[in-house]
């Protein structure tokens, strides 16, 4: 359960980081 809340988070901070 936590595994797949730290992915979509760490996906939405990556594609912060690139824009």
């Amino acid at each position: 359960m936590g595994r797949i809340l730290i992915q979509s988070i760490t996906k939405v901070t990556l594609f912060y980081m690139l824009l």
